[in-house]
């Protein structure tokens, strides 16, 4: 790989050279944004290291360059400011990882690695785009543009060993997208281990996690490995992470770094070959302000990242999963197939859905033990669809907005948008339909970036 670093301090520099050698890749380096600006648009450059404070320019702009690439390539910012503030921008505009400045070996061996692995996924995504839309990817369905991406993503992943941390709210189906991961990963013989964190004891979170060896403490009558151990070959799936203990996270910190867990009551290690995916429904950015999660564990944790999103963001799906959990049903139960009446399916989709899919599975599973008849009517729904009145179905009438500027108009829908996602960007452009980037830009001209999170 081609390995471009932009950086004014020679010590800087010469680590990140000592490090690309013993990874076997080529180095460009640049003291100024001009000459690392001109190796991104001439050379065929991998991945880029850039210092965010150069004596011409601004690291981000050098950012903004590397990642409009085609594919992009991966960016690791480096910086004095080591504040949670300055991590999170430079996340939020893209970079890869955030480190301090000056550059220490074992931090930076992590992110190149990182970069290494991202800039693989990249090409092999370019070399074979996705271009199916299919209602079924893995365990999960939906013909939304929002589930495609997702779906998008699933199979981007899935080849790699990287770590995966998958957010949204309670009842998207966030199980469903770490097990449709290993299913379509090389590990999908071996095993799939899923924890809930916030279900295991604060006492017996490490020998849970880790294992434990005969008496290491009272009621230890046997060696018992952890689901660590348990999961080799295959995945383990650590679901509501943010939910885990402030001591578990910092022993999980360093397991991620050095591949290798202890058992209680031992002094030699054990090897992992294991994939981690991590689930929350926390923010947890909000987390580590408030000192609940480590900053360096989101970090570790947070290398490809999908977010689900809520139901109420892809009604389209709705009919979809309610015709699929009453085949599913029918199967389990021995009993025929009911049918939906149109009437009933259009106040499902224009319900909010605050359980998400899971709320969704219960309605239906309840409208096919209840229902009398082979049909279920739009009367058959609970009390809360009764007053529900759908949308009509005909197109907008846009002549209110004859003469009013484009820039307007296009302001205000970015306005609605994210008052509707509560102030989440990344939604917000996709439901927009442009990119994550152009969005904040478009913040940026209509000063309205003090308006989102």
């Amino acid at each position: 790989m081609n390995i471009l670093a932009i950086d004014s301090n020679r010590n800087n520099l010469q680590a990140i050279e000592n490090q690309v050698k013993k990874d076997r890749n080529n180095l460009f380096t640049a003291s100024e944004a001009a000459q690392g600006i001109a190796y991104i648009e001439t050379e065929d450059i991998d991945v880029v290291i850039t210092n965010k404070f150069l004596a011409d320019g601004d690291g981000f702009e050098l950012m903004r360059r590397a990642l409009a690439q085609t594919p992009p390539s991966p960016v690791v910012i480096v910086s004095h400011q080591n504040t949670v503030d300055a991590m999170i921008e430079a996340l939020q505009l893209g970079a890869l990882d955030y480190i301090p400045d000056p550059i220490e070996t074992k931090v930076l061996k992590i992110a190149l690695h990182r970069a290494y692995e991202r800039r693989q996924m990249h090409l092999s995504a370019a070399i074979e785009p996705v271009q199916d839309v299919e209602p079924t990817v893995g365990f999960l369905q939906g013909s939304s543009d929002a589930m495609q991406y997702v779906f998008d993503q699933i199979r981007h992943s899935a080849p790699f060993k990287t770590t995966v941390l998958i957010t949204g709210e309670s009842g998207t189906g966030k199980d469903l997208v770490a097990r449709s991961i290993h299913a379509l990963s090389p590990r999908a013989q071996g095993p799939f281990i899923a924890i809930n964190c916030s279900a295991i004891p604060r006492e017996l979170v490490e020998s849970h996690l880790f294992g434990h060896e005969k008496g290491a403490f009272t009621s230890a009558m046997a060696r018992q490995e952890g689901v660590f151990e348990a999961a080799t070959g295959g995945t383990l799936f650590l679901d509501e992470i943010g939910d885990l203990a402030p001591e578990a996270q910092a022993k999980l910190l360093r397991v991620l770094e050095e591949k290798q867990i202890t058992r209680l009551g031992s002094t030699s290690t054990v090897d992992l070959d294991v994939r981690l995916v991590a689930a929350t429904n926390s923010n947890l950015e909000q987390a580590i302000q408030e000192g609940r999660f480590r900053e360096d564990l989101y970090y570790r944790l947070n290398v490809l990242h999908i977010e689900m999103p809520p139901l109420r963001e892809r009604p389209k799906d709705v009919p979809l999963l309610v015709t699929v959990f009453l085949d599913r049903f029918a199967q389990e139960n021995g009993m025929s197939h009911k049918n939906i009446t149109d009437e009933a399916l259009e106040k499902l989709t224009a319900y909010n859905w605050p359980g998400n899919v899971r709320e969704l599975k219960n309605i239906t599973e309840r409208l096919a033990v209840n229902a009398q008849s082979d049909t279920i009517e739009a009367t058959h729904l609970p009390p809360q669809f009764q007053n529900i009145v759908p949308e009509p179905s005909s197109n907008f009438d846009l002549t209110p907005l004859v003469g009013i500027p484009l820039e307007s108009i296009e302001k205000m829908l970015i306005d609605i948008t994210l008052q509707n996602t509560h102030g989440n960007r990344t939604r917000a452009a996709r439901l927009l339909g442009i990119s994550l980037r152009t969005l904040q830009r478009k913040l940026k001209e209509y000063g309205q970036e003090e308006m989102v999170v």
